[in-house]
């Protein structure tokens, strides 16, 4: 069952008519098209279709597929912020989304609010500090994706402040996580891909190629290609460095520069258009 489907569904058992679940939120054309997924909903409205409907927003995103509660909310958090949308993920944050008092609830809540702080309000301090109070959170017993995101968006605050050591340990502890818990490889490509920007930035180009080579070909045996075009340019960038670079080089950033132009990812796809021209 799609996501409009769902609506139409949760309004019908609470039989409501289209145009009373769209007051004051949305028009009614808006409501029978998203019925029909003909449209997309924003996370603000489907927000305020989620309390109209008297339902969690992650029911709605997936139902009662996933297996635990916390990982159904983490599943809509993580939706929200790949789409950087802070402004929907604040009410969310702010209510009692997470409120149960369990520890796992705790970090979650203290790795949004984070994460909201650093990039939408550029609190830089008091985002470190809320995100080592996650950290410190972090035991045998948490929910495995949520130990991972967390040491992932440690590392990238302290790399983005140039602390470059405390970035590389809060990664490889992430590693050891995912690989002996066997957490999703897409966490792991994501670990990978920062340890093989941190590596650039030093121009240890050896270790990054290494770093970005491991991540590509998770990501190629999952079909994961949300990073490919990012992992193929530290690749080639990194064999370029090394003077090791070949006729296939090219051939790969044609494919990570085609990839990139279709996701609409602008500052890769200058990255990519300009080491072309050092081929």
């Amino acid at each position: 069952m799609k996501l409009g489907e769902r609506v139409k569904q949760r309004r019908i058992d609470l039989k409501l008519s289209q145009q009373a679940l769209a007051k004051g939120i949305a028009t009614q054309s808006q409501i029978s098209k998203i019925e029909k997924n003909e449209l997309q909903p924003g996370s603000q409205l489907l927000f305020n279709i989620s309390r109209r409907l008297n339902c969690s927003m992650d029911f709605l995103y997936i139902g009662d597929e996933l297996d635990t509660q916390l990982e159904q909310k983490l599943k809509v958090i993580e939706r929200l912020l790949e789409d950087r949308d802070y402004d929907a993920l604040i009410p969310i944050i702010d209510g009692n989304y997470l409120s149960n008092g369990s520890v796992d609830e705790i970090a979650a809540s203290k790795w949004v609010r984070s994460i909201i702080g650093y990039y939408n309000y550029g609190e830089v301090e008091q985002s470190l500090q809320m995100i080592e109070e996650a950290y410190q959170l972090i035991d045998s017993n948490m929910y495995v994706k949520l130990q991972v995101s967390i040491c992932n968006t440690r590392a990238v605050f302290y790399y983005s402040q140039n602390e470059n050591e405390k970035a590389k340990s809060s990664l490889e502890q992430g590693l050891e996580i995912a690989k002996r818990l066997n957490v999703d490889d897409s966490y792991q490509i994501k670990l990978l891909y920062t340890l093989s920007n941190i590596y650039a930035s030093e121009r240890a180009y050896d270790r990054c190629l290494a770093y970005a080579q491991t991540a590509l070909d998770i990501t190629i045996n999952s079909s994961r290609y949300k990073l490919y075009s990012e992992l193929i340019y530290n690749i080639v960038h990194s064999k370029i460095e090394m003077k090791i670079s070949n006729d296939s080089d090219k051939k790969q950033l044609e494919v990570a520069l085609f990839l990139s132009e279709q996701s609409k990812k602008h500052n890769i796809t200058i990255l990519i258009r300009d080491l072309m021209k050092l081929l």
